[in-house]
């Protein structure tokens, strides 16, 4: 038995969340599949952006299928579905775990900031640094004085042989 677990874009409301749900049905069965459970958890802000998304509707599926089916049927939600579905996951598990009653809990993230812990090093308190020296200005010289001393430079100039 197989658990898929897939998140449905939030662009899809409620109601054409079922329409998804149908397609992945028919893709299964289609495969020589049979669907025991197929019901949505939540709809949840994921934990990360996944394709610009920040919420998705989070479905789970208990089925049966040719293990060679599994290759297909993931290649479907990736390339196909893409738009629909936003991440997928097929597990194997056994009927004791399928049995089982499944809980989604919301992402909590972590360290927030009323848990984060106080570091020694944020109590010191550093000095405030003195502004900077004024910067030393050159005396003010006219373009001709300008031309003068490039000229001069230039006269010099080791290269003028070569």
């Amino acid at each position: 038995m197989y658990e898929l677990l897939y998140i449905v874009s939030p662009a899809f409301p409620d109601a054409q969340v079922k329409g998804v749900m149908e397609k992945v049905e028919v893709l299964v069965k289609g495969e020589g599949g049979e669907i025991t459970k197929h019901i949505v958890l939540a709809k949840q802000p994921l934990a990360y952006p996944v394709k610009k998304q920040k919420h998705g509707t989070y479905v789970l599926m208990h089925l049966t299928f040719p293990p060679a089916s599994l290759s297909k049927i993931e290649r479907i939600l990736r390339l196909e579905m893409s738009e629909d579905v936003l991440r997928h996951m097929v597990t194997l598990v056994t009927e004791a775990e399928a049995q089982a009653a499944f809980e989604l809990l919301p992402y909590t993230y972590p360290l927030a900031d009323r848990e984060r812990p106080v570091s020694p090093r944020s109590r010191v308190h550093r000095q405030e640094l003195p502004p900077p020296p004024p910067a030393l200005s050159a005396p003010k010289m006219s373009v001709e004085e300008l031309d003068k001393k490039l000229d001069e430079i230039l006269k010099d100039d080791t290269l003028e042989g070569v």
